[in-house]
C-alpha cells in the first residue's frame, strides 16, 4: 500500500460504501462486482472437486497435512441411495505380526493367528496307569511309609494302593467313573501287597476329585475315615477344589504342579491334599478344629519296577509227628506280580530231611484271591486237580494239608477264613478258619 503524505488515501472501490448500497439506487445484485467475486471463487472450487480422483480401498499415501479451512455450511440432508451389493471375498492374506494394543481393548476386524486354549483336564489324569512304588514321610509321627500303587486295567480304572510301614497297613482302592475319582473302599490293618481287591460290600464312593477340574468345584463327602499314618473317624463334610496348577515344592523330590483339594468336616477338622498327574497323591495334611496338626505327609520318593521285601509265615504238615509247623520266610515282590507261583514255590520248598511234606511239582495255584464279605472276609483259592491226587490217603494229614494252606493265607492275607473253590473231598468242609497251637519249625 502506498502511503501519500498531506493527503488521505483512498479507499479502494471494492470497499466502497456505494458497492454495497447499490441495490438501494435500483442496481441489479448479481450485477454488482462482489456478486461476481463470489461466483469466480465457487466456480474454482466445483472444478478443483471434479478434478480430485475417486477414493478406492487400500493403503493411502501420507500426503501434506491439510490447512484448516473456513467451516462448511450445512447443506440439504442426503436422500437415500440404493443398497449397496455385497463385494466378493478378499483373497486369502497371510497372518503379519498384531499392532499393539492397550490392554482390555480388543480389535474386531480379525481374529488372533492362533488361539489355542490348554486341554481340559480330568480326573483321571490324577490316577497311575501304572505300577510305581511311592515312599510318604509324616513329620507328626516321624514314619516313613510305603506305597505300592497297582494299576489294573484301563478299562476299569482301577488303582489299588498298599501303604506299609511301621504300624501303618492300610488298603485302598480307587476308580475313575461317571467324570470322578472315588475311592470305592479302604482297609486297614492289612499290609498284603500282591493280588488285586476288585471285591467288597464295603462300597464308600467317596468322591476323590470330581470334573470339571476348576477352582471352585465342590460336592459332599460322606463321614468315614481320614489317615494313612494313622486313622481318624469325621462326619460329613464338603470338599472343594482350591487350585489348579499350583507349583509346590517337595524336597529333595523336586517342585511339580499339582491339584490342590481340601476337606471342611462338620466337626472343623480340615484336610488338604495335593494331587500330581500321573501320580495320584502326593501330600497330605490334615488338622483337628484347633488347627493341631494331626497327620502331614509328603511324598519323598518315587521309583518303578521296585522289588518288595515282605515276610510270609508259611505252614506246613510234618507226616510223622502229624502236626502243623511254620516257617517264616522273607519274599522279594514286585507290584502286580503273581502272587500264585510264588506260593506254590514256597510250599514246594521245604527243608531237606525236615519231615515235612512239600506241595507236588505239578500241581498250581489257578487263582486265589481275597474276597470281602459283609459277614466274614474269606480267601478264595483254586489248586489244580493235581493238588487233591497227591494228597495222602490219610485223611487226618489231608485235612491238615488243608488247614496248612488256610493258616498260611489267613496270616497273609489278614483274612478270617479259607474257602476251596470246587473242593471235591468228598466228607470235607471246603471252608476252613485259622487255628493256633502250630509250632516253629527248628532244625
Amino acid at each position: 500500500m502506498i502511503i501519500c503524505r498531506g493527503r488521505r488515501p483512498r479507499r479502494p472501490a471494492i470497499f466502497s460504501k456505494r458497492l454495497f448500497w447499490r441495490r438501494a439506487e435500483g442496481v441489479a445484485p448479481y450485477k454488482t462486482p462482489v456478486f461476481v467475486v463470489c461466483l469466480l471463487l465457487a466456480f474454482t472450487l466445483l472444478l478443483s472437486a471434479c478434478a480430485a480422483p475417486p477414493i478406492t480401498d487400500g493403503a493411502v499415501a501420507d500426503g501434506p497435512p491439510i490447512a484448516d479451512g473456513p467451516p462448511i455450511a450445512d447443506g440439504p440432508p442426503i436422500a437415500d441411495g440404493p443398497p449397496i451389493a455385497d463385494e466378493a471375498p478378499a483373497a486369502s492374506i497371510s497372518p503379519s505380526p498384531a499392532p499393539a494394543r492397550e490392554p482390555g481393548v480388543i480389535s474386531a476386524a480379525a481374529p488372533a493367528a492362533s488361539q489355542t486354549s490348554a486341554p481340559e483336564l480330568l480326573a483321571s489324569d490324577y490316577l497311575p496307569f501304572e505300577d510305581i512304588f511311592l515312599r510318604y514321610y509324616d513329620s507328626v509321627s516321624q514314619k516313613e511309609i510305603d506305597c505300592a500303587i497297582e494299576f489294573f486295567s484301563e478299562e476299569t480304572g482301577l488303582v489299588q494302593r498298599r501303604f506299609t510301614g511301621e504300624d501303618v497297613g492300610r488298603i485302598e482302592v480307587s476308580q475313575y467313573l461317571g467324570g470322578q475319582l472315588m475311592r470305592r473302599y479302604q482297609l486297614t490293618g492289612v499290609s498284603y501287597f500282591q493280588n488285586f481287591t476288585p471285591f467288597s460290600p464295603f462300597d464308600e464312593r467317596e468322591t476323590l476329585i470330581a470334573e470339571p477340574i476348576a477352582v471352585g468345584q465342590s460336592w459332599d463327602v460322606p463321614a468315614g475315615t481320614v489317615g494313612i499314618a494313622g486313622s481318624f473317624y469325621v462326619p460329613k463334610g464338603v470338599r472343594r477344589i482350591t487350585a489348579v496348577d499350583k507349583r509346590a515344592s517337595f524336597g529333595a523330590f523336586g517342585e511339580f504342579s499339582v491339584l490342590e483339594v481340601a476337606t471342611r468336616y462338620e466337626n472343623g477338622y480340615h484336610l488338604i491334599q495335593q494331587y500330581m498327574r500321573n501320580v495320584g497323591l502326593v501330600a497330605q495334611r490334615f488338622t483337628d478344629e484347633t488347627g493341631e496338626v494331626l497327620e502331614d505327609l509328603m511324598v519323598s520318593a518315587r521309583e518303578k519296577g521296585r522289588r518288595i521285601t515282605q515276610s510270609v509265615r508259611f505252614y506246613y504238615v510234618h507226616a510223622g509227628r502229624r502236626q502243623l509247623y511254620y516257617i517264616d520266610r522273607e519274599l522279594m515282590f514286585t507290584t502286580n506280580a503273581n502272587l500264585n507261583a510264588h506260593f506254590a514255590d514256597e510250599w514246594r520248598n521245604v527243608p531237606p530231611g525236615s519231615g515235612l511234606l512239600p506241595l507236588s511239582p505239578d500241581v498250581s495255584i489257578i487263582t486265589m484271591y481275597p474276597f470281602l464279605d459283609r459277614y466274614e472276609n474269606r480267601v478264595i483259592i483254586r489248586f489244580s486237580d493235581e493238588f487233591v491226587t497227591h494228597m495222602p490217603d490219610d485223611e487226618y494229614l489231608r485235612m491238615l494239608l488243608s488247614q496248612a494252606v488256610a493258616n498260611t493265607l489267613c496270616g497273609y492275607y489278614d483274612m478270617a477264613a479259607v474257602e476251596f473253590s470246587d473242593w471235591p473231598i468228598a466228607g470235607q468242609n471246603a471252608r476252613f478258619n485259622h487255628t493256633e497251637g502250630a509250632q516253629r519249625y527248628t532244625r
